[in-house]
């Protein structure tokens, strides 16, 4: 009898034994193994933020010549590779193409009145950049549809002009950091001659580049001319 006690004390031993073998294998296995952890010295992307530049905003100008605060603006305004704000379709520009071309004017219809964002930007851009502009108006009755004039049209730009069939303006930069608007009008006294208005087209576009060249020519230089031509 004592020896079947022992037998059996024996063998729950050993089966206690198993059992715990296999919870601490059991445990062993369950362990997790940790996550590397970056090192706060990791230098992280920075994000890319994408910015859109401003365009330039359009503002009337009261007097024809006005003080320009910030002059490194207006040399880094973009330039245009075409004379044509608006399409050559019309009798004028065709007949003047040639011109345009090789006299570097910028030509834009007032039939595209009122004129879309691109174009305001760039008509604000040009008058303060020096550029010659041909607004042409030889379809007058368009613009009354509208309850504006040619000349309004213009001085929103230029800050002055006076009605015509074709206006040229450009402006120039002053030393003082201001600009001087040059504005002529070309109105056609009869309305079947169309080579006058033509020509009179032509001889305003020398006319405003002479003066232009006058006005940015130092006085030294017109003294001497003028002592020379005397």
């Amino acid at each position: 009898m004592m020896i079947r006690k022992r037998s059996v004390i024996g063998a729950l031993f050993f089966v206690s034994v198993l059992i715990i073998v296999n919870v601490y294998k059991e445990e062993e296995s369950t362990v997790s193994t940790p996550l590397p952890v970056e090192s706060d010295t990791t230098e992280q992307p920075k994000p890319f933020i994408a910015t859109t530049p401003l365009k330039p905003s359009i503002q009337k100008t009261k007097v024809v010549e006005d003080t320009v605060a910030e002059q490194s603006d207006i040399k880094t305004q973009p330039t245009f590779e075409t004379p044509w704000l608006s399409d050559p379709i019309n009798e004028l520009s065709n007949e003047l193409y040639d011109f345009i071309e090789s006299e570097q004017v910028r030509y834009i219809n007032t039939t595209d009145y009122p004129f879309d964002e691109e174009k305001q930007t760039q008509l604000s851009t040009l008058a303060k950049s020096g550029d010659l502009i041909m607004f042409d108006n030889t379809d007058p009755d368009y613009l009354d549809n509208y309850g504006v004039s040619e000349a309004e049209v213009v001085s929103e730009y230029f800050g002055t002009a006076s009605e015509g069939d074709v206006i040229i303006a450009t402006a120039v930069l002053t030393k003082g950091g201001g600009i001087h608007y040059l504005v002529l009008p070309i109105k056609s006294e009869n309305s079947t001659d169309n080579e006058k208005l033509l020509d009179d087209v032509k001889q305003a576009v020398t006319l405003l580049k002479e003066q232009k060249s006058d006005l940015v020519k130092p006085k030294s230089s017109q003294t001497a001319d003028s002592n020379t031509t005397a």
